[in-house]
């Protein structure tokens, strides 16, 4: 019985030291396991800060953009305002150009019929000195 018992302790026993082994191996994993959690959970951390300075940095980015958006349009409303200030100064020259022309053919005619009515005046009045020297002669 003895034996017996002594052989049944011995076979308890080691299956308590397998038993003991396969806990500490559980154990071991179990930590390791918590080790890759937390890595896990600091690369998550990581990755999360990581996307918001990205986003923030997008957002700084689109209002940049929207700003320069804006002074590009206000610039080109500027630049289509002194276009619309320009052509309305070229129809103004225009028409100035148009009523000085019209001014000189109006002074032209007006000088013609001057000439026209000078040169009668003239040939009347060397008609007068033609037959006063007749008569003189």
């Amino acid at each position: 019985v003895e034996k017996h018992m002594k052989k049944a302790m011995k076979q308890m026993e080691a299956v308590l030291k397998e038993s003991n082994a396969r806990e500490q191996s559980l154990q071991n994993e179990i930590a390791s396991k918590e080790q890759e959690v937390l890595q896990v959970r600091s690369d998550l951390q990581e990755e999360r800060l990581e996307r918001i300075a990205a986003e923030n940095q997008i957002k700084e980015e689109m209002k940049q953009m929207e700003a320069d958006l804006k002074e590009s349009n206000a610039r080109e409303q500027s630049l289509q305002n002194e276009v619309a200030s320009k052509e309305q100064e070229v129809l103004q020259v225009r028409s100035d150009l148009e009523e000085e022309r019209l001014e000189r053919i109006a002074v032209e005619k007006h000088m013609k019929k001057a000439m026209k009515q000078m040169e009668a005046v003239l040939k009347e009045s060397n008609a007068r000195e033609q037959s006063l020297q007749n008569e003189v002669a």
